[in-house]
């Protein structure tokens, strides 16, 4: 399946302190740098699932874009690239046990422009799907939107962050899948006060507004899937957090390829949640552990994980 990814690919750089964090102070912590960024990401994990990726993005002539360059073609991804100021860098500060404490984003994806996407002249037919993700303005995500729906292609959305998701707005009609957590899927809907009991509210919002296939993700709370006909809660399996980066991209990698391929919600949802666990086991923000294997029967049978 041949897929294009537009969406940020940015340097990734994580601390992870070796005792408890404290503000206003140094911390003794484990410091690393990886290839990064949202629509990197997804398109690295669908890679790994066994599809022939595009991704579009932004980067800047300078050594982090020559490493993120480096880093696709080992990948096995093509890249076509659009020319930046400078290449996005990504830093997340972690808690002790691996979990976000808060992350910082300097992105140069904001500054692409519906011309600049033009002017690469896509052949967005010779395309099974796309992703968009939310590191682009609304006026390019939603010019991104209608290209896909003129050239007959399912497109998927990821809104990335609570202050990028409503950039989404204007694409949702249509779309295939989105996955937006809890707190992005409260701004999308005009829910002030999330809560887990209502993300099932959210969802069946998001489809009123147009998205076909919905999930709401909880964090280690799991899933919660709305998705042709299919209204249920999936629990995420527990797992020794190395590092929680990327693994909501593996979610969304693996369960919109399910929906690609036509399997059921129960089997996209859990093929998401299998790849999200082996992304938080790994210090990287993509694990090369991903495979087609997420998509097998869990073994008990049909049951929930």
């Amino acid at each position: 399946m041949k897929i294009a990814v537009f969406g940020g690919c940015n340097l990734d750089i994580t601390a992870r302190p070796r005792g408890a964090a404290r503000a206003r102070t140094s911390i003794a912590s484990d410091v690393r740098f990886s290839a990064g960024g949202v629509g990197a990401n997804i398109a690295a994990n669908l890679t790994l699932l066994g599809c022939r990726t595009t991704l579009v993005t932004p980067l800047g002539k300078d050594p982090w874009g020559a490493y993120l360059k480096a880093n696709l073609r080992r990948r096995g991804i093509a890249a076509r690239t659009i020319p930046s100021a400078r290449t996005g860098v990504y830093v997340a500060a972690l808690k002790p046990d691996g979990g976000l404490l808060t992350g910082f984003c300097d992105m140069a994806a904001e500054a692409v422009t519906s011309g600049d996407i033009d002017g690469l002249r896509l052949d967005l037919a010779s395309f099974d799907a796309a992703v968009i993700d939310a590191n682009f303005s609304a006026a390019t995500i939603t010019h991104l939107a209608r290209l896909c729906a003129r050239a007959g292609l399912r497109y998927a959305l990821e809104p990335v962050s609570d202050g990028k998701s409503l950039r989404l707005a204007g694409a949702l009609a249509g779309c295939e899948f989105i996955k937006p957590n809890l707190s992005e899927a409260g701004l999308l809907t005009g829910q002030n006060r999330v809560s887990g009991a209502l993300a099932k509210k959210c969802a069946r919002l998001l489809a009123g507004r147009g998205a076909k296939n919905i999930v709401v993700s909880l964090g280690s709370g799991g899933i919660h899937v709305l998705s042709r006909g299919v209204e249920k809660h999936f629990t995420a399996p527990k797992v020794r957090a190395e590092n929680v980066t990327g693994a909501g991209d593996a979610l969304f990698a693996a369960f919109y390829l399910g929906l690609l391929k036509g399997l059921s919600p129960r089997r996209c949802a859990l093929a998401g949640l299998a790849a999200a666990a082996l992304t938080c086991r790994s210090e990287a923000s993509v694990s090369g552990a991903v495979s087609a294997a997420v998509f097998n029967e869990p073994q008990g049978g049909p049951g929930n994980l």
